[in-house]
């Protein structure tokens, strides 16, 4: 695993998803390459190549992009590639899970508290993963 963090928030996101799913295995700061088949992955133009996941969990043979997403992810542009890159995972089988931080002020303060655990546990109940 990498210990290299980019944006606000994914720290304690990490922290919490290793409590709630303590035999999962963890990585962070990964290519996009290694979540969308590699068709799809030579489709993409060079902005799209260099986009990496923030958390990526292996949990009963499943794969999980987590995507802890600033304010800059609202915007026409990046909200788009965002919506692409999501649906080629999917179409992958990965399960996306993503974390906004109009949704998790908490957890963007990297508060470490009983809110910033609900602001991980709700997207992960909303992608309907079993704890």
């Amino acid at each position: 695993m990498s210990a290299q963090f980019i944006g606000r928030g994914e720290r304690t996101t990490l922290r919490i998803l290793k409590i709630v799913f303590p035999n999962a295995l963890f990585w962070t700061q990964q290519s996009i390459s290694d979540f969308v088949s590699e068709e799809c992955y030579s489709l993409y133009n060079e902005i799209y190549k260099k986009a990496s996941i923030d958390i990526g969990m292996f949990d009963k043979e499943k794969l999980h992009a987590i995507r802890v997403q600033d304010k800059h992810h609202t915007g026409d542009k990046t909200s788009t590639k965002d919506a692409e890159q999501q649906r080629d995972m999917e179409e992958n089988g990965v399960i996306v899970i993503n974390i906004d931080e109009r949704d998790a002020p908490n957890l963007f303060f990297e508060q470490w508290n009983y809110k910033s655990f609900y602001q991980v546990l709700d997207p992960v109940y909303k992608a309907k993963i079993r704890i």
